[in-house]
C-alpha cells in the first residue's frame, strides 16, 4: 500500500548527508564482492547503435507523410526509442559503456544525434554528475525551482502541464538558473558542430517534418510516453522522509535498460545497467525493506489527481546558497 502524503507547500529540508553515502560504505564492508560488479559494459553500444540507426531510418521514412502522422509516430514509437537512447546516453555519462574519456565523449555525441537538441548530451552529463555529487543541493538541477514548485502547486491541471512540459522546465528553466556552472569549452563546441551538421543533413534530405519528428520524440520521451518518460516522478519524490530515492521494479525495466533500479544506481553509480539486479540480489537486506514502485502509470495518475502531492515533496539540503531556488 502506498503511504499517505502530508500536504507540502515548502520543500522538506535536512542537514543530514547524502542518503546513499553511508549505505554505500556499509554495503561494501558487508558485501565486498559488490566491487566485482563495477565497470563498463561495451555491449551497450551495440544497442545504442541499433537504436540510433532505427530512429534515423524512421525519421527519413516520414519525410513525405502528413504532419499528424509524424506527431502520432513521434508519440507512439519515437518517444520510446529516444527514451532508450537517452538511457544509453546516461550510461555513457558515467563511463559505463567505455571506460576512456575520449571514447565516452564520442558515444555521448553520437547518442545526441536523434535527440535533436544541440549540446544536449554533454550538458546532460555535466548536470547529471552534479546531481550525484551534490544530491538535493543548490547545484542539483533535478530539484525544482521554488518558483516552479509554487506555480504548479496542488492544481491537477498545472501538474499535468508540468508533466507534459517537464523537458522544457529541466533543459531550459532550471539550467538557466544554474548557468554559472556551464563551461563553454571545446567539447561543447564539437557537440554543437556535429549536431548542427546532422540537423542540416536531416533538413536537406527530409525537410521540416524530420526535425519535427525527432524534436517531439525527445519531448515525449521524458514526459508522457508509452515507455513512461515521466519516470522522474518515481526517483526522488518523497514517500518516506527516511528515504529520498526510490526504485521501480516492473516490466518497463526490460525496455529501458533497468533504469528503474534507481536506488541501486545512486548507491553505486559505476555499476552498469545489466548488473544492477545482481547488486540488488547480493545486498538484498539493504533493498528489500525500502519502499519501491511497481506501476509508473498509477504513480503519474496519483501525482496529477491527488491534492496532497506536489513538487514540494522533495528533500533539499544546501551546501552553499539557496539563491538558485528563489
Amino acid at each position: 500500500m502506498q503511504p499517505n502524503f502530508v500536504k507540502q507547500n515548502t520543500f522538506i529540508t535536512t542537514d543530514s548527508p547524502d542518503f546513499h553515502r553511508d549505505r554505500r560504505q556499509r554495503m561494501l564492508a558487508e558485501f565486498p564482492n559488490i566491487k566485482a560488479l563495477m565497470g563498463p559494459n561495451p555491449s551497450t553500444f551495440v544497442f545504442l547503435f541499433l537504436l540510433v540507426t532505427i530512429q534515423i531510418l524512421i525519421a527519413l521514412s516520414l519525410s513525405s507523410s502528413h504532419w499528424w502522422i509524424v506527431v502520432a509516430a513521434s508519440f507512439l514509437v519515437g518517444s520510446s526509442l529516444n527514451l532508450m537512447i537517452f538511457v544509453c546516453l546516461h550510461e555513457a555519462s558515467h563511463r559505463l559503456i567505455f571506460k576512456g574519456e575520449i571514447a565516452s565523449n564520442i558515444v555521448l555525441i553520437f547518442a545526441n544525434l536523434p535527440l535533436f537538441l544541440p549540446m544536449l548530451s554533454i550538458l546532460y552529463q555535466r548536470f547529471h554528475l552534479k546531481h550525484h555529487h551534490f544530491l538535493a543541493t543548490d547545484q542539483d538541477a533535478d530539484i525544482p525551482l521554488q518558483s516552479e514548485a509554487n506555480f504548479v502547486g496542488h492544481s491537477a491541471f498545472k501538474k499535468l502541464f508540468w508533466v507534459i512540459f517537464f523537458p522544457i522546465y529541466y533543459a531550459i528553466i532550471r539550467t538557466w538558473f544554474l548557468r554559472n556552472n556551464i563551461t563553454f569549452d571545446k567539447l561543447l563546441v564539437i557537440n554543437l558542430l556535429v549536431q548542427s551538421i546532422f540537423l542540416g543533413g536531416i533538413y536537406y534530405f527530409g525537410g521540416n517534418l524530420l526535425g519535427l519528428y525527432l524534436f517531439l520524440s525527445t519531448l515525449f520521451s521524458i514526459s508522457l510516453s508509452p515507455a513512461i518518460g515521466s519516470r522522474n516522478l518515481i526517483e526522488h519524490y518523497i514517500l518516506n522522509q527516511d528515504q529520498e530515492t526510490y526504485s521501480y521494479y516492473g516490466p518497463y525495466n526490460w525496455l529501458t535498460f533497468n533504469v528503474g533500479y534507481h536506488v541501486e544506481h545512486h548507491d553505486f553509480p559505476y555499476i552498469a545497467w545489466n548488473k544492477l539486479p545482481q547488486l540488488k540480489a547480493i545486498a538484498a537486506p539493504y533493498y528489500d525493506n525500502l519502499y519501491a514502485h511497481h506501476s509508473y502509470w498509477q504513480l503519474v495518475y496519483k501525482f496529477i489527481t491527488d491534492d496532497q502531492q506536489s513538487l514540494h515533496l522533495r528533500i533539499v539540503r544546501f551546501k552553499s546558497s539557496d539563491s538558485v531556488l528563489i
